[in-house]
């Protein structure tokens, strides 16, 4: 036999196993306190723009605009340029013809721009051209 007198004791500290049993439940506390929830911002809201540091930014209010005042301008229409409000185009040549872009009228309504609009359209797309400004009505 041997001479070994080694104990239990003296392989494994028990004074260091019971210390460190507690710090572990120690950190097992920790771990299962509840942890506060997550505060959720939404994007451009006042709360956003406090948590960057940024004024909220704010628009430019449109003035107002009276529908019956709007309707009554754009059925009156607006003066011709092309042919300066005479309803007579001079072309390059000295001669005189009606104004396409206002057929006649001297002011230019919302359906002289639709009937230019395809006139224009038509012409770009190489469809064969009629010179009546009727013929572009929609």
């Amino acid at each position: 036999m041997s001479n070994n007198t080694l104990s239990i004791d003296s392989l494994f500290d028990m004074d260091d196993l019971f210390g460190s049993a507690a710090a572990y439940e120690a950190t097992l506390d920790a771990i299962e306190t509840p942890t506060a929830e997550k505060v959720r911002i939404r994007a451009y809201s006042s709360e956003y723009y406090t948590w960057i540091g940024q004024c909220m930014p704010t628009h430019a209010k449109s003035p107002k605009i009276n529908a019956v005042d709007q309707i009554v301008a754009s059925a009156k229409g607006t003066a011709c340029k092309r042919c300066k409000a005479t309803g007579i185009f001079a072309l390059n040549n000295g001669t005189a013809t009606t104004c396409y872009k206002c057929a006649g009228s001297g002011t230019i309504t919302a359906i002289d721009e639709a009937r230019t609009a395809k006139y224009w359209a038509r012409k770009n797309s190489g469809q064969a051209m009629s010179k009546h400004y009727t013929d572009y009505v929609h």
